[in-house]
Formats: C-alpha cells, sequence, structure tokens
C-alpha cells in the first residue's frame, strides 16, 4: 500500500494493481500435468501444433493454452485477448451511452383510476366525497369549487353546486386544477386522522384510488392520491 501511494505521489500513475473486475478464480496443483491428463496431451496423440497466432504474443497463447480446459469459464477473457472483444465494464458504458436508455422516473406511490381502486365518490367511501368534504365555514368543498371566486366563480358563496357544475370557470386566468387540488389540501390539513384512515385502507386495493364519475382529470381521486403522496413521509 504504502508503495503505492509512493508511486502515485511521484507522478506514475498507471501503476499496475493486478485488481481484475468479473472474475472467479481457482487454483489448482500441478496445472499442467492435470491439464496434459484432462486433454490428452502428448506427442503421440498430435498431429499439430500452432507455432504463433498472429497478433498474440507467446506469453498470451500459452496462457490461453492451458485455460482453454476450462472453456466456458474462461471464455470471456480468452474473446478479449484472442478477438478483442469488449469487457463486461465496456458493453456496460456502451449501454448506458445508447439513446434508448434513460434513468427510471421514480413512480407515485399513489395513483388513480375510474374504477378498480378504493371508491372515493359518493358511491363509496363517501367521507371523501367532494359533497361531504366540509370547509371551514360549512359549507362542502364541491360548493366552494363551484361557486367562489379563485374557483369556477357561479356564485361566491353560495350553496347550490348546481350552478357551476359541468361549466367552465368564469375566470380563464385561473388554473381549475391547482385551485381543485389547493381545496383538497386545505380541507386534508385539517383532516389528517382520515387521510391516515384512507392511508391503510387504499393498501388493500394497490394504492390505487377511484372516482366512477370523474370524466375530467379534475377529481377527487386524483386530488387524493397526490395528498397521499405528498404526506407518505410526514410523521403526525
Amino acid at each position: 500500500m504504502e508503495f503505492v501511494k509512493n508511486a502515485v505521489s511521484t507522478g506514475i500513475q498507471r501503476y499496475r494493481t493486478m485488481v481484475y473486475g468479473h472474475v472467479w478464480d481457482l487454483d489448482v496443483r500441478s496445472t499442467y500435468p492435470s491439464v496434459s491428463q484432462l486433454l490428452n496431451i502428448a506427442r503421440e496423440t498430435i498431429d499439430m501444433e500452432f507455432a504463433r497466432f498472429k497478433g498474440i504474443s507467446m506469453e498470451t497463447r500459452m496462457e490461453i493454452g492451458i485455460n482453454l480446459s476450462g472453456g466456458l469459464i474462461n471464455s470471456v477473457d480468452i474473446c478479449k485477448k484472442v478477438f478483442k472483444a469488449p469487457s463486461f465494464d465496456d458493453l456496460l458504458d456502451k449501454f448506458k451511452q445508447s439513446p434508448f436508455i434513460s434513468e427510471p422516473k421514480d413512480k407515485p406511490l399513489y395513483t388513480w383510476s375510474r374504477k378498480g381502486g378504493y371508491e372515493v365518490s359518493s358511491k363509496g367511501d363517501k367521507r371523501f366525497s367532494a359533497f361531504n368534504a366540509i370547509m371551514e365555514d360549512g359549507r362542502s368543498l364541491e360548493c366552494h369549487y363551484q361557486l367562489d371566486d379563485g374557483y369556477k366563480g357561479h356564485d361566491p358563496g353560495g350553496v347550490d353546486w348546481r350552478l357551476g357544475k359541468g361549466k367552465p370557470g368564469l375566470d380563464p386566468s385561473v388554473n381549475l386544477w391547482e385551485a381543485y387540488l389547493g381545496l383538497w389540501r386545505k380541507w386534508a390539513d385539517k383532516n389528517m386522522n382520515l387521510i391516515e384512515d384512507l392511508r391503510i385502507r387504499v393498501s388493500a386495493h394497490g394504492n390505487v384510488l377511484s372516482d366512477m364519475f370523474a370524466v375530467t382529470e379534475i377529481n377527487q381521486a386524483r386530488a387524493l392520491a397526490i395528498i397521499l403522496e405528498e404526506t407518505s413521509d410526514v410523521p403526525y
């Protein structure tokens, strides 16, 4: 170790460490007689012997002659030295450089669908329906979204959510999805006990929430899935 440190410090940057990757080693006593017996090598059994291989040194030829006795095990090393095949590490680097390979994106833990998950509409767990999610002023989350300014704005402060249902928002500058998600975040912040109960229940459905009435991306299943994701590592 001290020699290696001194070698690096004195500018010898290519010190041969003899460290190999992807190697399995087996020491065998009496290699030459063992190989000769295994391959039945003797003057009487040889018709022709190669004197040399073009581009292959005598040292390498002798090494390969011995290693052929374990051809399957030594095949990669033999192909590298004789056929100039790439190493495992070279192949891995080329694979990583491929334009068709990209880093995997983290998949969300919680997702939503119209059907097949834990139903959170009024036909399922009614506690998580926008009609039953009550905000601080006593009105439902649905009323806030359909009627108030900053959302669809069809009757600010009103209670008849039907006035805005199925209609576009009156203010085109309002991002309705972000506004809707913000409402659910406010509700969740005051009802974390229900969010944690939902987390337990949805786990039995593959962490998928469903809203059978969803016709757009703006729905309670999607909003609650995001909130479950956001609060999955938050201690309460």
